[in-house]
């Protein structure tokens, strides 16, 4: 769950800022992604754990209200959920903090294979390494892999991702996330050193200069889609993930794929909360077709 305090100006350090207004949203980065496919129309299943309290009662709502299958849910007897405190600014900027709380699942004997039997793709998100390889493993050749491992867990990228790669998963990172993978300052260069690494396609988010993506020995430029007015960043790159999913589901190609998630972040933004501005199928399938796609070549 995410306590978000709405805030003219986010304080400075040892300062304070008065909060305009207060509210609980369903958050955390694999269930923000998993409850927006629901609502693009795709058929996802979120694997998790959920506390029995009140922050644990409201995502299970959100997750039954977007139509996402439970079955990889476990609601922990006694345990609270993982939250996080968010305060945003008037222009869409934010500070966050982790307040922790049951969320992932910690063992690999807590999946069941029957989950993993059907899938075309599988998000690894915040994730043990030894569950997401695991989960991995459960899935049919021909699925895709996209991991997004997040800043909580970047710091255990390299035991994650290093065993993913014989999965060949797409990477979907952040620019900061991206750098300290790659051991380096510039998004671009942390891009070719990934996919010289063996991954087949890294994603590098740029918040509002749009992506840069690395895919077919070319890296490639597209600027992020125009919004009226940006009200809460939160959950933007997850939104990305969730639209970039759903095109490669739709069978779009990569280019296409990537512009189908910067529509899904623009809708995002312009909404408070994790999980809202998440377009229906029919309005998703308009913006990818309708909206220009502008794609730059970038020299390494």
């Amino acid at each position: 769950m995410d306590w978000v305090a709405r805030v003219a100006e986010l304080p400075r350090p040892d300062g304070i800022s008065w909060a305009e207004s207060y509210a609980a949203y369903p958050g955390g980065s694999g269930g923000n992604i998993a409850a927006a496919l629901g609502r693009l129309g795709q058929i996802a299943l979120f694997v998790g754990r959920l506390g029995d309290d009140e922050g644990g009662r409201l995502l299970l709502e959100d997750f039954k209200d977007a139509g996402v299958n439970l079955e990889g849910i476990r609601v922990m007897a006694g345990q609270r959920s993982a939250s996080c405190f968010i305060a945003v600014d008037e222009h869409g900027a934010r500070q966050m903090i982790a307040l922790g709380g049951t969320a992932l699942v910690d063992k690999p004997d807590e999946l069941d294979p029957d989950w993993f039997a059907g899938a075309r793709a599988l998000v690894v998100a915040d994730a043990f390494p030894e569950v997401a390889l695991t989960a991995a493993g459960y899935c049919p050749p021909e699925v895709q892999v996209i991991s997004c491992p997040g800043g909580l867990m970047i710091s255990q990228a390299e035991k994650l991702l290093d065993p993913l790669l014989a999965s060949r998963p797409v990477l979907v990172v952040s620019r900061g996330e991206a750098c300290q993978l790659a051991e380096c300052t510039r998004p671009a260069a942390a891009i070719h050193s990934l996919i010289k690494k063996g991954f087949p396609a890294v994603i590098v988010t740029l918040a509002e200069q749009g992506v840069l993506f690395g895919w077919d020995n070319r890296i490639l430029s597209m600027p992020a889609r125009p919004v009226s007015r940006v009200v809460d960043a939160t959950g933007a790159g997850d939104a990305f993930t969730a639209g970039f999913t759903a095109g490669i589901l739709m069978e779009m190609d990569m280019p296409l794929a990537v512009h189908a998630g910067l529509c899904t972040a623009a809708g995002k933004i312009g909404q408070a909360g994790a999980r809202s501005g998440i377009p229906g199928r029919e309005e998703f399938t308009r913006l990818v077709n309708e909206e220009p796609m502008r794609i730059e070549e970038v020299i390494v």
